[in-house]
């Protein structure tokens, strides 16, 4: 385990920090979480000339809805950062995770089947963005739910919160395929509750306890 704690003073200083350090890698598959923690960080990449876009671009989670531009999608404040504007200018890949009108059920085998190309031909070269909650969730791995035993890559469920049900990779997906972890915490309190978080020893009540047991993690939270 290698848990890395990088403090910065803004979201903003925590945007270029993170940008910076992607673009030390080359040729890598991004994976990007939603929530409210990397909205500026998408911003900046989409504005940030500095930042080197990868070629392939996918998403960590999302909330599903009957369509994929739904108001709670994490699909949604990805293009609204102007991002998918900028990937598509300069001919990158977005793979949206919400794709037509398919049930929860069809969309996890179609975006598992999309992602385990992903993850052959970029083995070894795999960075997600997270954030994660002061209860401990990350991604759309709730505690107790079926995200976190899960063998399969991606998995529906009934979320039973507001967003009714996620699609999102699973604990398994995470630990075995994501090289490189970027986590963000935007308050000292969310700082707080990860460092009494990776004291824990339960990953199905504390879902975050699976950076615990990944090779290079990267936390950078805001110290003010």
């Amino acid at each position: 385990m290698s848990i890395r704690i990088v403090k910065v003073k803004s979201v903003e200083k925590q945007a270029e920090y993170v940008i910076n350090l992607l673009n030390k890698f080359n040729d890598y598959l991004l994976l990007l979480s939603g929530g409210k923690s990397p909205e500026e960080l998408y911003f900046q990449m989409a504005n940030n000339d500095s930042f080197k876009l990868p070629r392939d671009t996918a998403q960590v989670d999302d909330r599903w809805g009957t369509f994929p531009m739904h108001e709670f999608s994490n699909y949604r404040m990805i293009k609204d950062s102007g991002l998918l504007v900028r990937i598509e200018r300069e001919g990158r890949r977005f793979h949206p995770m919400l794709i037509g009108e398919n049930t929860v059920e069809k969309t996890s085998i179609l975006y598992a089947s999309k992602l385990s190309d992903l993850f052959v031909e970029y083995a070894g070269r795999i960075i997600g963005v997270f954030g994660v909650s002061e209860a401990g969730h990350i991604a759309g791995i709730v505690p107790d739910s079926p995200a976190i035993a899960s063998e399969e890559l991606v998995i529906g469920y009934k979320s039973g919160d507001k967003y009714g049900e996620r699609v999102t990779l699973t604990l398994n997906t995470i630990r075995n395929h994501v090289d490189v972890a970027i986590v963000l915490l935007n308050t000292k309190e969310k700082l707080k509750a990860f460092e009494d978080i990776m004291r824990e020893e339960e990953i199905a009540k504390f879902p975050a306890l699976v950076f615990k047991e990944m090779e290079d993690v990267e936390v950078i939270c805001i110290s003010q």
